[in-house]
């Protein structure tokens, strides 16, 4: 498992920052005070320390797995750190959540393997390594590998705001959807940031959510920055998805949001979106794609902007582009200069869709988030 977690965490830091790797330690948020679980806990003993120590604890889990016979209900201000050496298993044993946050605010959860035990229990498609939801905030996500969430997401949040999920590996073949979020209440949610991890080998779409239930919620400061998308032409998808990135929204209201700086790669052949967009006010900038059938797939979507990418070796199912559309396009975006096979080419050029393609006022570009890794 160290060896494991040591190659996971090269491949974030080489894929996920532009430039040369860097070097970094593990380092997990402080808080005031730490408590030691014993190494034998069960589920429900982790779930009474939980309940019963302070706000602004860190409970520190040893080496070792530990397994999640139930959901463990998460307290306000209490923290869960796993071994720095990366070890520290949390082992699902009946394909529940295994961590759940409802109505809380200040935690991290940090160097944690979320292990769904696809070979033993029974898998639920409602759960989630770690389940978000009910207005909770300031949730850190960080540093933690996930694997063998074969019908379940490494994390599903709804209605909640200032959630991080940074730093994170999601490793498959045998990962169902890394992560899922949604605005199901129609009011205002933001500050969702999904950076600088590693998305490698799941079954469906890798990071996916927005506005649901039709409620034009304003969607804020949404952030889908720096992280590295790896797949397999060879995978046996989920029906009803083969994307990276499909973010959702109606509301003009919608503001600053960003997909950034990203990678993403398949091998062994040539398929899947990169990016599928309807989420207004979002910049799509700086990303780089190979060997994807499309690079962003565009519905309505004002106040958008798509430029500074590069887009290489495409396929041409859509029209010999790296561009297409997706349902209700209707000419709100902004199409700048991309690069499409080693070429500069600007704006979107006419197609069999569309006899010549008209846009909206070019925007004003939305600023990334900072790089998580210093």
């Amino acid at each position: 498992m160290k060896s494991t977690w040591s190659c996971v965490l090269t491949l974030i830091i080489t894929l996920c920052l532009s430039g040369a790797a860097h070097s970094i330690n593990l380092v997990c948020p402080a808080t005031n005070s730490t408590y030691s679980v014993p190494g034998n806990a069960s589920a429900s003993q982790i779930q009474n320390i939980v309940s019963g120590v302070s706000p602004g604890t860190t409970l520190v889990f040893p080496s070792g797995t530990f397994a999640i016979t139930g959901t463990i209900f998460l307290s306000s201000g209490v923290s869960l750190q796993g071994s720095l050496n990366g070890d520290t298993v949390f082992l699902s044993q009946t394909g529940q959540s295994m961590l759940a946050a409802s109505n809380v605010s200040n935690i991290n959860v940090c160097a944690i393997h979320f292990d769904g035990n696809i070979n033993g229990g029974s898998q639920n498609p409602n759960g989630a390594a770690i389940f978000v939801e009910r207005s909770s905030t300031n949730i850190h996500i960080t540093y933690n590998l996930f694997t063998n969430n074969a019908s379940e997401t490494d994390l599903t949040m709804f209605n909640s705001d200032y959630v991080f999920f940074q730093g994170n590996a999601s490793n498959g073949p045998n990962e169902f959807q890394p992560v899922n979020i949604w605005i199901t209440d129609g009011q205002r949610h933001g500050n969702i940031y999904i950076t600088d991890n590693l998305f490698a080998y799941w079954r469906r779409n890798a990071v996916e959510g927005g506005e649901g239930n039709g409620l034009g919620a304003p969607l804020i400061d949404w952030h889908v920055d720096r992280n590295a998308f790896i797949e397999d032409a060879g995978v046996s998808f989920a029906p009803g998805g083969q994307e990276s990135v499909a973010l959702y929204g109606t509301s003009l209201q919608s503001a600053n949001n960003t997909i950034w700086g990203n990678s993403f790669a398949v091998h062994n052949g040539t398929c899947c979106w990169a990016i599928e967009i309807w989420m207004p006010s979002t910049s799509i900038e700086q990303n780089i794609t190979s060997n994807l059938l499309t690079g962003v797939s565009v519905s309505r979507c004002p106040g958008c902007e798509i430029e500074n990418n590069a887009f290489n070796n495409y396929n041409t199912t859509y029209n010999g582009a790296p561009l297409n559309q997706d349902g209700g396009y209707d000419h709100t975006e902004w199409v700048g200069s991309n690069v499409w096979n080693g070429n500069w080419v600007q704006g979107w050029p006419a197609d069999n869709y569309f006899a010549a393609h008209t846009y909206g006022a070019q925007p004003p570009v939305n600023q990334p988030s900072p790089p998580f890794f210093q």
